[in-house]
């Protein structure tokens, strides 16, 4: 055309250019949007829209924004361009901006505008801003379109609201595609809910859908962050054999952190380099985050060097390896790891925490002091810290990852930008009475604050949901919906397992010991039981219970512990029955009394602190037999000494790295035969 002197028109150019985008080229789009400037389109909406989503699609936004601001008549097209374009370039304040200046010009919204800033909202959980487009799309009757209606339950499920993205779901049911139901098995994947993905997913098939890689990323999703891993290996291979569907890159990097988060890193490594993809930093980091979390130096080291070969300056491989060296205790290599990574002049990035409240976002960094209200803030914080300190919370002085005073540690672990905007969110006037808390975090919330959270739910009486960088964590009267296994790691397998042997990574969580049966208690105890017993076999366990063994007492432990009493108080009805032991803190003895519903249980209280030797009756889980026996409590493998005995406390002992316990001599019973038995049921991790 350009050799036979014919010069292109608007129509020409803005096809060029949209080919230009998909293709990418962006060097012979340059060239023509020299040409659309020297014959007078490049401000015409559809060429100019095309120059947009053009530079948008090649990463160059501020070129993009320049040709929008150049524009000399603006229409919902090239407002729907530039929205998209910011929304897809994690820009998601300057699409919400852009939206708002499209409705003050006069400028009707379209469903590309409205899915989008809907997008842009829920990257970063601003559910207020969810709401009002959800109610302009209602008026301007948008709402009922399958696009918006997929981009609402993306919204909600990203802002932890499944409620209202079911709602929408339901009413869209019938007209969704399978982006809409994707999207709808992805918010309850993130929390975790894979009960809820798997129904979902059946449904699908049964009303003629079929799947697709997304629907299998949302299963593998829904596994790992519920810590299932052999479900998770399971669906995997399900997805190839029996779907005929290729596993992505996303996929492998579900199996890869299932595996290591099980402890199988020699195996997730061995498939992450088999895979039929190069392994990208997410993979490596999600491996490295595994190993800091089972303190394998020897992979972290590796997992830390691939990590760095694909990206040099990504600060995320010193902070992970110094961690885990931190947590073991070898303070020269933390000190060589920051000093490595200063050389290099790598800047660590700063954990930040962020809450909406009457449409702002207010963003806090650790130890934060800006904020207009500082004073407030940390006088709220303080009076909270010294509440939960009354209710039993003890910080987690492992998150303190340096070498410094007590005093210090103390202090730098009340001021994570975390507890700082829940504090925040606490003072007068910034939200209604009752209302849920939400945070939204750019890195992991750290143990401590996850156990800090627990506490103030059950001390305040609200909801908080926090939005960290992996999953949603729902706090409600003292305990967290991950069951706390994005926190603490036990050795014992996903939920019933034998108890041949006790990881030294269980001081925090109250043991309920049935026949050869080991189980962490919590509110989903009953639950286990039923599953693995059913619920005539639930009801005779708990009948039969004889002991219950507990480190420490945890505000989310209060409920699993007094359901499972109220259940046997019920189930033994005034009869005759040996008497139920308690091993603990004398804090649990406080916990117990408060309790006086259950006064006619026979009830032994033993501190373990001082606690030398223990009478117990085991149960047989099988209800045949009972055998009664002296039983000595756990000792030190390694010289023998009683862990209960008063200057070797076995909080101690559990805390030290690598250190075994043998539950089977403080438990006996003739079931125990110290292999694995897996449920399938989910647990700690």
């Amino acid at each position: 055309m350009i050799r036979r002197q014919i010069l292109p028109n608007g129509h020409t150019l803005t096809s060029l250019l949209k080919t230009c985008a998909s293709l990418p080229a962006l060097t012979f789009g340059l060239q023509l949007h020299s040409l659309a400037i020297k014959l007078g389109f490049s401000s015409e909406p559809f060429t100019a829209s095309a120059l947009v989503s053009l530079y948008f699609k090649t990463g160059l936004s501020g070129n993009a924004k320049r040709v929008f601001d150049e524009m000399s008549v603006r229409d919902e097209v090239c407002f729907s361009s530039v929205i998209v374009g910011l929304a897809r370039n994690s820009k998601p304040m300057d699409a919400l901006s852009c939206f708002v200046e499209m409705r003050r010009s006069g400028v009707a919204s379209t469903m590309v505008s409205v899915s989008s800033t809907l997008r842009a909202a829920s990257d970063v959980a601003m559910l207020e801003q969810c709401r009002i487009i959800h109610g302009h799309a209602m008026v301007t009757g948008l709402n009922l379109n399958v696009i918006v209606g997929s981009a609402l339950i993306d919204g909600y499920g990203k802002c932890g609201l499944l409620g209202n993205a079911r709602g929408v779901f339901d009413e869209l049911e019938m007209e969704l595609n399978i982006v809409g139901w994707n999207a709808m098995m992805a918010g309850h994947a993130q929390q975790g809910e894979h009960g809820n993905v798997i129904e979902l997913f059946t449904l699908m098939e049964e009303r003629g859908m079929v799947p697709d890689e997304y629907s299998f990323l949302a299963i593998l999703t829904a596994f790992y962050n519920a810590g299932l891993v052999e479900e998770t290996e399971i669906w995997f291979r399900r997805m190839t054999e029996e779907y005929s569907l290729e596993p992505c890159l996303e996929h492998y990097t579900c199996l890869v952190g299932a595996l290591g988060k099980a402890g199988r890193l020699e195996e997730a490594e061995r498939i992450a380099l088999s895979m039929p993809f190069k392994p990208d930093a997410a993979l490596w980091r999600v491996l490295l985050s595994k190993c800091a979390y089972h303190v394998n130096m020897d992979i972290a080291w590796r997992m830390s060097d691939r990590l760095l070969h694909i990206n040099p300056m990504d600060d995320s491989a010193y902070v992970i390896l110094a961690n885990a060296y931190a947590s073991a205790g070898r303070w020269d290599e933390v000190r060589e790891v920051w000093k490595r990574m200063k050389d290099k002049k790598v800047r660590k990035e700063g954990g930040k925490s962020w809450i909406e409240t009457h449409g702002e976002v207010h963003v806090f960094l650790a130890g934060d002091r800006r904020h207009e209200r500082a004073d407030e803030i940390y006088a709220k914080l303080a009076d909270l810290m010294e509440e939960i300190e009354k209710l039993g919370y003890v910080p987690v002085w492992a998150e303190m990852l340096h070498e410094v005073e007590e005093k210090e540690k103390k202090k730098a672990l009340w001021y994570h930008s975390e507890k700082l905007a829940l504090a925040f969110g606490l003072l007068n006037g910034t939200t209604p009475p009752g209302k849920a808390l939400r945070i939204v975090k750019n890195l992991r919330i750290c143990r401590d604050c996850h156990e800090a959270f627990k506490y103030i739910s059950r001390l305040i009486e609200r909801e908080i949901i926090v939005r960290d960088v992996n999953r949603y964590h729902r706090f409600l009267n003292g305990s967290c919906n991950c069951g706390d296994q994005c926190t603490t790691k036990s050795s014992i397998g996903k939920g019933v397992g034998t108890c041949g042997s006790l990881a030294a990574s269980l001081p925090t969580h109250p043991l309920v010991v049935i026949g050869s049966l080991l189980l962490d208690c919590g509110e989903g105890t009953l639950g286990q039981l039923k599953r693995r017993f059913g619920i005539e076999g639930a009801d005779e366990a708990v009948k039969g219970l004889r002991c219950i063994w507990i480190s420490h007492i945890h505000a989310d432990h209060h409920t699993g512990l007094a359901r499972i009493l109220a259940l046997r108080c019920d189930l033994l009805n005034g009869t005759p029955h040996e008497p139920l032991i308690f091993v603990g803190p004398r804090q649990l003895k406080r916990f117990l009394d408060a309790y006086q519903k259950l006064e006619d249980l026979d009830m032994q209280f033993l501190d373990c602190r001082h606690t030398t030797e223990v009478s117990l009756k085991t149960f047989e889980s099988n209800g045949d037999k009972d055998v009664s026996e002296s039983a000595r409590v756990p000792t030190d493998q390694k010289n023998g000494s009683t862990l209960f005995a008063k200057g070797s406390r076995m909080e101690s002992c559990l805390k030290r790295p690598g250190s075994l316990v043998d539950a089977g001599a403080a438990f006996p019973s003739e079931g125990i035969k110290g292999n694995s038995q897996r449920s399938g049921i989910g647990g700690i991790d």
